[in-house]
């Protein structure tokens, strides 16, 4: 785990020399929950420096590959898997502790997927499922408003026409549209990642005009949002110092309101670890969904 506070920083940040990493990753899952972000606010590079995978994120499958890969277009043979259509468009990181990169699976079927790769990755190689932030969203007037921010990088999208999309009123426009593609059946057809205009600040999302797919009414977001560790604000870095040190004072003396002995009770001034200064660090990073 990637704490929001490393060990270089502990003194600047007003921590005594016997803070432990073990403090700082609980300190760092205290404000994921207290601001809404599980997956958390660190993302970690591929080979080229790219965002490519949430660094405190869990993968919810894990598989390694029988076969090797080159540059392009691969078709990876993955032992004791059973692939489907349902993992069409869905994103695969490959090789997490040597050359990483994160790839869209174009084909899927048995114990097969189709990827496009940019680097060379040897037979055994690891490839990890969701470790993107991944969200199923409604798509207004041909945009995405995702639920992280900032938005720094999409690398899969897969949409669904079931129904006229919101801020379109011309219904009969777009059946016409949709049935002359032949796609009216088909539930979740991948978009080019390339076609979305990002806004980091807000972290909408929007599909650009010239394909008829960017009429899709839902979307399957896999997104990189976040900072790395060296721009993560300072106002997070602080708040897990000073959740740190509440862990240190919790049960000090001078934390303690009331004793009763007989009773063996004891009441805290401080329930929570997050006091108003650290609460008003965080603020600002909370969820917030419209």
């Amino acid at each position: 785990m990637a704490a929001y506070l490393q060990s270089q920083d502990y003194a600047a940040f007003g921590l005594p020399a016997t803070t432990t990493p073990a403090q700082a990753n609980a300190a760092t899952r205290l404000i994921d929950g207290r601001i809404g972000k599980p997956d958390g606010l660190l993302w970690s590079p591929d080979a080229f420096g790219n965002p490519a995978w949430m660094t405190n994120k869990t993968a919810t499958r894990s598989y390694v590959a029988a076969t090797a890969t080159t540059p392009g277009l691969n078709t990876i043979t993955i032992k004791n898997a059973n692939f489907g259509f349902g993992d069409i468009g869905a994103c695969v990181l490959i090789d997490r502790a040597g050359t990483p990169e994160s790839g869209i699976i174009s084909e899927a079927s048995g114990n097969t997927i189709t990827v496009t790769t940019t680097q060379p990755h040897a037979a055994g190689a690891t490839l990890e499922f969701g470790m993107a932030i991944a969200e199923d969203a409604p798509v207004r007037h041909g945009r995405v408003q995702t639920l992280a921010s900032p938005l720094v990088a999409v690398l899969g999208v897969t949409g669904s026409y079931q129904g006229c999309r919101q801020g379109r009123s011309n219904y009969l426009d777009w059946v016409d549209q949709i049935v002359g593609t032949g796609l009216a059946g088909t539930i979740w057809n991948p978009f080019p990642p390339s076609q979305c205009d990002i806004d980091p600040t807000t972290g909408t999302c929007t599909l650009l005009p010239g394909t008829v797919r960017g009429g899709f009414s839902r979307v399957r977001l896999q997104y990189i949002a976040g900072w790395n560790y060296t721009n993560l604000p300072l106002a997070i870095k602080q708040a897990c110092a000073n959740l740190i040190l509440a862990m240190m004072n919790s049960e000090m003396p001078t934390n303690i309101k009331m004793q009763k002995d007989g009773d063996a009770e004891q009441v805290s001034f401080n329930s929570s670890l997050f006091d108003t200064d650290t609460e008003n660090l965080i603020t600002s990073y909370r969820t917030i969904r419209l």
